[in-house]
């Protein structure tokens, strides 16, 4: 993974976009510590490093058809 993804934060809409789910299931995910922490960016913002979103995709299992 590049530098620039390791340092890049994305912001809650563009998690929602990047991984397909909605924002109630992401939020359900990160109670049960079974999605990327947040981070806190500013008192009223958060945001996640783009390279803990990619790394979280890849650890999910492929379905066997």
């Amino acid at each position: 993974m590049g530098f620039e993804s390791e340092k890049k934060f994305v912001r809650f809409a563009e998690v929602v976009g990047i991984v397909a789910l909605g924002r109630s299931t992401i939020n359900r995910m990160i109670a049960t510590s079974t999605f990327p922490q947040p981070v806190k960016l500013t008192d009223h913002r958060i945001g996640w490093y783009l390279h803990e979103v990619q790394a979280w995709m890849s650890s999910r299992p492929r379905r066997n058809e």
